[in-house]
């Protein structure tokens, strides 16, 4: 016999039953693996979304920009400033306190169409607080008649050289300012640059009684005339004459000297809304240059 086999070593027991604590220990082994796994898991989950909280991602977001350097912006400032600080027409010490917006209005010009854009600014004299409309060409930065102005509780000087004859886009035909309309719209500027207000709510005939009109109180106006003038596609049409019962003139106001010997003539500019042109003309309201056709009956009223 081999020595391996003196010790046993050889020997086999093939018939032995297998250790049932053993098999058991096993199974519960193999059965609690996928427990395990799915344990660490979720704690790798856990540990992820707790990074993810602590470090969110940073998307790139695109920020919404406003537009604080319109068209003509700059030109604008310049124009009223030097309006305001030649011959004072709004009283001593102006500044321009803010800058308030501007809004679109489409001209129809000798050379095609023309975008005007109206400034609007704030402005503070010794004389009181005041509304300056200042219109200038969006492309090229060119006035556009003469500034406007209105008493807040707004009057630029008149920049050499400004396009007195740039029409509005959208209207019928252009139309002759009549002897009585000419006469109204002189009678109505001198009402405004002067410091009577029932004269002036006098002139607008407003069929509220309650209406006033505040003039701007600026000693009057040396001279008075009215410019381009046309009829608009509001009103009563007469589509045969292609003219209309509602009109708009552009009328330019020479304002009386502030300063002693001082020859520097102040201007303001205003779209006159006027009824019955060819009859009876009356006057509905006024605006800043380029406003005309989109101007409301008896707006300014207060």
């Amino acid at each position: 016999m081999a020595k391996h086999d003196e010790y046993g070593w050889g020997r086999v027991e093939k018939n032995k039953e297998p250790d049932p604590d053993l098999q058991y220990l096993k199974l519960r082994a193999k059965q609690a693996r996928p427990a395990r796994y799915a344990l660490y898991a979720l704690v790798v989950v856990g540990i992820l979304i707790l990074y993810m909280l602590m470090n969110p991602i940073q998307q790139h977001v695109q920020a919404p920009t406003v537009d604080f350097n319109p068209a003509g912006k700059q030109a604008a400032w310049k124009l009223t400033d030097s309006w305001l600080t030649d011959g004072k027409p709004l009283g001593m010490n102006p500044s321009i306190v803010s800058w308030d917006g501007s809004e679109e209005h489409s001209f129809s010009g000798q050379k095609g169409a023309v975008t005007g854009v109206d400034h609007q600014f704030t402005v503070r004299t010794d004389l009181g607080w005041w509304t300056v409309d200042t219109v200038v060409k969006k492309h090229g930065g060119g006035l556009i008649g003469s500034p406007s102005v209105k008493r807040r509780a707004g009057l630029p000087k008149s920049v050499t050289n400004g396009d007195t004859n740039t029409e509005w886009a959208g209207t019928l035909d252009h139309m002759e300012v009549s002897e009585a309309l000419d006469r109204l719209c002189v009678q109505w500027g001198q009402a405004l640059a002067g410091s009577d207000a029932d004269l002036l709510t006098t002139l607008m005939k407003d069929p509220d009684p309650d209406a006033v009109y505040t003039p701007l109180r600026l000693g009057g106006a040396d001279l008075v005339q009215t410019g381009i003038a046309a009829y608009l596609k509001r009103g009563t049409i007469d589509k045969g004459e292609n003219t209309s019962d509602r009109g708009v003139v552009r009328v330019t106001l020479t304002l009386k000297s502030r300063e002693e010997n001082s020859s520097a003539a102040s201007t303001v500019a205003y779209d006159v809304l006027v009824a019955d042109p060819d009859a009876q003309p009356r006057i509905l309201a006024w605006g800043a240059p380029g406003s005309g056709p989109d101007l409301k009956e008896y707006s300014n009223a207060r």
